[in-house]
């Protein structure tokens, strides 16, 4: 079996759900998204036992580079409070962080649409 399988995904990077549903789609065929897995446009995946979890595109708000055209990873508050929550951090997509869900029953990342609207508009 390859040890890497890519994707081009099938959306616009800014079609959040059309992404977050293409990655639950592929994982659920047994294809999940590895650590830092955007390369040159493409997904990189590792085969594996297909399982029912959700992805999640988080909008970074706007912040100085870490290095040339790399933003910044989420702060480690943020990385915990996600992780306590049931949420993985995969890397950055683009304009968003990825974050998969450990438990399929996990608790939603955004539960107030006003306050995303606001962190989408950056």
């Amino acid at each position: 079996m390859a040890q890497f399988v890519y994707r081009r995904p099938p959306y616009a990077y800014y079609d959040i759900e059309g992404i977050e549903s293409w990655l639950e789609d592929l994982i659920t065929d047994g294809l999940w998204l590895d650590k830092d897995g955007f390369v040159f446009g493409s997904m990189q995946f590792r085969p594996g036992t297909p399982s029912k979890l959700k992805y999640r595109l988080e909008p970074i708000e706007k912040q100085p580079f870490l290095y040339l055209g790399q933003p910044n990873p989420p702060s480690e508050k943020a990385l915990t409070l996600y992780e306590e929550f049931g949420w993985e951090y995969l890397g950055v997509f683009y304009d968003f962080y990825i974050y998969r869900s450990l438990d399929e029953n996990a608790v939603e990342l955004n539960t107030d649409p006003t306050l995303q609207s606001q962190a989408l508009r950056h």
